[in-house]
């Protein structure tokens, strides 16, 4: 437990230093509209985090499809 929360630890200091940089964030997540487990939760608590979310159940194409990169780029 202690590497898990040490590893989340420098992610959150990474995230903060790319934050304040000015550097623009998004993430890609392959999710569907019925999302509703308790991990998938504590994940949407996280996108306020970054500038844009790309949701592939909202896009209608999912990871690894060719397409949904290009869309997101």
């Amino acid at each position: 437990i202690t590497r898990f929360l040490a590893c989340n630890y420098l992610l959150y200091q990474f995230g903060h230093f790319v934050i304040i940089s000015g550097i623009k964030t998004c993430v890609l997540t392959n999710n569907w509209t019925n999302d509703t487990g308790k991990i998938f939760k504590s994940f949407l608590s996280l996108f306020h985090y970054f500038d844009e979310v790309f949701e592939s159940c909202k896009l209608g194409l999912s990871k690894p499809d060719p397409d949904i990169y290009t869309y997101v780029c």
